[in-house]
């Protein structure tokens, strides 16, 4: 037996809305995370790639950290085609 009064309005489903806004709002925020993530690792490899290609004009090269093997291989190709 229901406490409510005939006039009250029937608030059904309000938890069903709550959960998938709830649900809406950490995926995007999931989804901000992953890119920006991305978005670094990228910036990155531009800033890696950027020192070797400026490393003859500075008489050094000197690459350190994740892929310095490929950037290397990289560097060696470029020199043999100049």
């Amino acid at each position: 037996m229901s406490i409510r009064s005939a006039d009250a309005p029937r608030e059904h489903g309000q938890v069903i809305v709550l959960f998938a806004g709830g649900l809406v709002a950490i995926v995007l925020f999931v989804g901000l995370v992953v890119d920006g993530g991305f978005a670094l690792a990228q910036r990155r490899e531009a800033q890696n790639a950027a020192e070797i290609d400026i490393a003859p004009d500075l008489g050094r090269h000197q690459v350190v950290g994740e892929g310095a093997q490929q950037h290397a291989a990289i560097f060696s190709r470029r020199q043999q085609q100049v």
